[in-house]
């Protein structure tokens, strides 16, 4: 069973990532940050992403957000493969999502991996270190 451990720094998960969006300018992954968030149900990729991509949105539509207030949001088709770290390839898992597109890009990462990737996995966090298997 293929396993990655990614260390929490600051009380953040970020990992590498490389993200393939069908359909857009460019055909070739490209490596960017992400932060897991148990707390999304859904993956999500940043404004870098989408213009790095060229990427048009599949699918304009509200959600309600955890505070309860309804925002539009633009939904995207992506692969998104984790990267274990000190390796160059996306070799441990790749994974198709409808990626939600954040309004605002973030200083630390520009793709989020939610609950409908992390769901295909087994994930357990222990002594600051998330592992993943699958």
């Amino acid at each position: 069973m293929p396993t990655i451990g990614i260390p929490a720094r600051d009380g953040k998960i970020l990992v590498s990532v490389a993200v393939l969006v069908p359909r857009s300018d460019r055909q070739d992954p490209e490596p960017f940050r992400a932060l897991v968030d148990t707390g999304a149900q859904v993956s999500a990729i940043g404004p870098r992403v989408v213009e790095w991509f060229g990427a048009d949105p599949y699918l304009t539509t509200t959600m309600r957000t955890a505070s309860g207030v309804a925002e539009p949001v633009h939904l995207f088709r992506a692969i998104i493969g984790i990267i274990a770290p000190d390796t160059d390839a996306a070799d441990f898992l790749w994974v198709p999502v409808n990626a939600i597109g954040l309004a605002r890009a973030q200083p630390e990462y520009d793709v989020i991996i939610g609950m409908d990737i992390l769901a295909l996995v087994h994930a357990s966090l222990i002594e600051g270190t998330l592992t993943l298997s699958y």
